[in-house]
């Protein structure tokens, strides 16, 4: 345990994590982390990848990287997620024992080393098994993200959640439908905290006068995210507007598949595949877009919340979204997002229309919803939230 005149020490469990810096795989626990080192003295355990170093010191967060497999091996949890890689190559569950056991046992010798004050699990499979399992004596958060509560359900992973939820001290949620679904199975008492946007230096409007004739789906390409109903509904929308083309951002299993759909679909010189990007080119994508397609977050396809639609929106982005309950319920009513009436492609075409046809909605800096906005998703108050909760739980593992 830190004494008196130090900071107290953070331990932050996660299956994902930047390899690199400007890596573009999701960095939102690391922007957390990263905002929380002026409070805590921060040490990240995640696994290994190829050409990520096993030690290193990203913005002040120090980051344990656990080895579990031969190098070449190490492939089990980038390039699409942990369930999305599972999913499209079975043989890899052969490699799931030696990483949780591997992460149980670096995660132990970490908190028998430096003595940690608080723990803050990410996900509740894998990262609050291990927390529950490697660092009982100290109090931990938990964060649900979605995947983990709405993608896993069903024995055991019911049985997971409520004996990892009982050992922990506070569970948040990134989103209502994640709470939900968490009270329904018993877990009561969850905080609902999203994660954040960098709403200042990233996403934020530009200065274009007129948007490209660019409609752009963002995010792994995985069955979760339902990519193909993205594409068949924009196949539709060019019956009413031919000039219009579709950027995918994004890399997953399913990129040959959604390939082989625009083929045919007679529609492939319209799509253009960039494969995966960085924040800053997403951001400028999105200023010159003239709609985001979200297909997921309905009942089929739900998400725990769906930040990039809150991503273009900051940048003055319109968006054509499946019905999303979570979304909903923070996004202020004014801003620029349709949502389609379910979530076939037909309907999600028809939100995309509406997106097309009214990009009037958006008012620019000075509107109450981007105000509002800001409020709610700002790394600021997110990491001061965060920091606060986790601040508590030190002070009840000093008393």
């Amino acid at each position: 345990m830190a004494d008196n005149q130090s900071k107290p020490s953070l331990l932050v469990i996660t299956s994902t994590y930047p390899r690199w810096q400007g890596d573009t795989e999701p960095s939102f626990v690391h922007h957390l982390a990263s905002r929380l080192t002026d409070r805590f003295d921060v040490v990240v355990s995640t696994s290994r990848a190829p050409g990520a170093k096993s030690t290193e010191i990203m913005d002040g967060v120090r980051v344990m990287r656990y080895r579990y497999a031969p190098a070449s091996w190490e492939s089990l949890v980038y390039g699409g997620g942990l369930s999305a890689n599972l999913k499209s190559t079975p043989w890899k569950l052969l490699l799931l024992p030696s990483y949780l056991l591997a992460w149980a046992w670096q995660a132990w010798q970490l908190r028998r080393e430096l003595k940690f004050d608080v723990v803050h699990a990410h996900w509740f499979f894998p990262g609050a098994l291990i927390a529950a399992i490697s660092c009982k004596e100290i109090p931990y958060c938990i964060t649900a993200h979605g995947t983990d509560v709405l993608g896993l359900k069903g024995f055991p992973w019911k049985y997971i959640r409520r004996f990892t939820a009982r050992r922990a001290l506070t569970i948040t949620a990134v989103g209502a439908r994640v709470r939900d679904q968490l009270e329904t199975e018993g877990i009561s008492n969850v905080k609902l905290l999203p994660m954040g946007v960098d709403l200042q230096k990233t996403f934020h409007p530009g200065f274009q006068l007129t948007r490209s004739m660019r409609a752009i789906y963002v995010g792994r390409l995985t069955s979760s995210k339902r990519p193909s109903v993205a594409v068949q509904a924009f196949s539709r929308v060019l019956h009413n507007m031919p000039e219009l083309m579709l950027d995918v951002v994004g890399d997953g299993p399913e990129l040959e598949e959604l390939q082989q759909l625009a083929e045919k679909l007679g529609i492939q010189s319209k799509l253009h595949f960039h494969g995966r990007k960085d924040q800053k080119d997403i951001a400028a994508m999105f200023r010159s877009a003239a709609v985001l397609i979200c297909p997921s977050g309905g009942d089929d396809a739900p998400e725990g919340l769906g930040l990039v639609a809150v991503e273009a929106l900051a940048c003055d982005c319109p968006v054509a979204s499946a019905p999303n309950v979570a979304l909903q319920a923070v996004i202020p009513q004014a801003a620029p997002i349709h949502y389609a009436a379910d979530s076939c492609a037909e309907a999600l075409s028809e939100a995309m229309l509406q997106a097309l046809r009214h990009p009037d909605r958006t008012t620019g800096k000075t509107s109450q919803w981007r105000k509002n906005l800001l409020e709610t998703f700002s790394w600021n108050h997110i990491a001061r939230e965060y920091g606060n909760i986790l601040e508590d739980l030190t002070q009840s593992n000093r008393q």
